[in-house]
């Protein structure tokens, strides 16, 4: 196609223009731009604030039960020892 050529189609007129080449540096730095909004988008945090809320939860909780757990355990033990 030439760099500027004119089509006419069912009566109207187009003008076309050639698009030049993208080189590769600019569609790297064009994809790495996208990659870098998508991370800052608000939306995108929202998924990462649940992993974060989930990962504390998780961690109160096993960190409870192994508190609980060891007491529950010595408890039960001393009960055990004077029943018998």
């Amino acid at each position: 196609m030439a760099e500027n050529e004119h089509i006419q189609r069912d009566g109207i007129h187009i003008r076309v223009r050639a698009i030049p080449p993208l080189s590769a540096s600019f569609i790297t730095r064009l994809c790495t731009m996208n990659f870098l909004s998508m991370l800052w988008e608000e939306d995108g945090q929202d998924i990462a604030e649940y992993a974060i809320m989930m990962a504390v939860i998780l961690a109160i909780v096993v960190g409870t039960i192994r508190l609980i757990g060891s007491n529950a355990n010595n408890v039960f033990s001393s009960v055990a020892s004077a029943v018998q």
